[in-house]
């Protein structure tokens, strides 16, 4: 029984062997037509690649010297702009599965324009795109200007260009008025130009109470940029402001101390007003019950019986 076992194991080793020696002399892939062969090696190839992430570059403009973020799936790059707005990230690794990037401004005065998200390109190996023209960055000097004064809007963009700042007026509606009104947003644009280093300002004028939105836009190359963030200036009247002002003249000069002994002051009356009101409304009740017990007494009438004398 042992030997015949060891021999099967002897015939097994053998045909291995052979099979082998068979596979390295003559492939599979040679038994197979060119179309299969190609088909094998694009699975193969692709197989090897995965996720493997490629390279390239992405360029475009904001303000000089602005801080350009690139972020995405399993990408966070940054890099600065240079003088004249010109920013570039040269080469930089993305994966395949990533679907899109966003890109972010930062100017030099801090302040964060509205991202531009835009689709990853597919299979562009060492290729450049773009360019990519970013948003520009806005500020308001105060944001709550009164009726007939005016408040500065400013920000950062590509230097040289033409930025447009869009203001929308939403006026306060007038719940007492005695004729209904018809109320509607007003539009109105602005151009400036950008300097050197891609500032901008101007100013707006608050006609009437109410809300402004503004958001700026400029053009590069008969091109425009995406808009920048919407900021809302509150315009009060002047009796509101007036008032504000008194108020806050009372707030400094009465000291909390005095608030409190005040509120004090104002409880103890109020508990005083209720215990001699309770006391004087018990001794009328008692003075009305005393002279109900003093009246005459009225004794109700007899019929008179008349007596016959004998």
């Amino acid at each position: 029984m042992e030997k015949k076992s060891k021999f099967f194991i002897f015939l097994i080793g053998i045909a291995g062997s052979l099979g082998g020696i068979y596979t390295a002399k003559f492939p599979i892939t040679q038994h197979r037509s060119p179309e299969a062969r190609q088909v094998l090696a694009e699975v193969d190839v692709s197989a090897s690649v995965g996720y493997a992430p490629v390279a390239y570059t992405l360029f475009g403009y904001t303000s000089s010297l602005a801080l350009v973020k690139l972020e995405g799936v399993g990408v966070s790059e940054e890099t600065h702009a240079r003088s004249d707005g010109y920013f570039e990230f040269t080469n930089f690794y993305a994966p395949r599965n990533s679907n899109e990037f966003c890109l972010t401004p930062i100017d030099t005065d801090q302040l964060v324009g509205t991202p531009l998200c835009i689709v990853a390109p597919v299979d562009v190996q060492g290729k450049r795109f773009g360019p990519y023209l970013l948003s520009p960055t806005i500020s308001v000097a105060t944001g709550n200007p009164q009726t007939g004064q005016s408040d500065a809007v400013s920000g950062k963009t590509i230097p040289g260009t033409l930025v447009t700042i869009n203001t929308f007026d939403d006026p306060d509606r007038q719940t007492l008025a005695l004729v209904p009104h018809a109320y509607a947003a007003r539009s109105k644009k602005i151009t400036a130009t950008s300097n050197a280093d891609g500032s901008f300002s101007t100013q707006i004028t608050a006609e009437q109470s109410g809300k402004i939105r503004v958001f700026a836009q400029s053009v590069f190359e008969s091109q425009k940029t995406p808009k920048s963030n919407t900021l809302t200036l509150t315009i009060f009247s002047a009796w509101f402001t007036a008032f504000m002002l008194m108020l806050g003249l009372l707030r400094n000069l009465i000291n909390w101390n005095i608030i409190i002994l005040l509120q004090v002051s104002v409880l103890l009356f109020i508990l005083y007003k209720r215990i001699h009101m309770h006391h004087v409304y018990r001794h009328k009740q008692r003075a009305l019950l005393l002279r109900r017990q003093n009246l005459p007494m009225i004794e109700p009438e007899r019929e008179l019986v008349k007596i016959n004398r004998t």
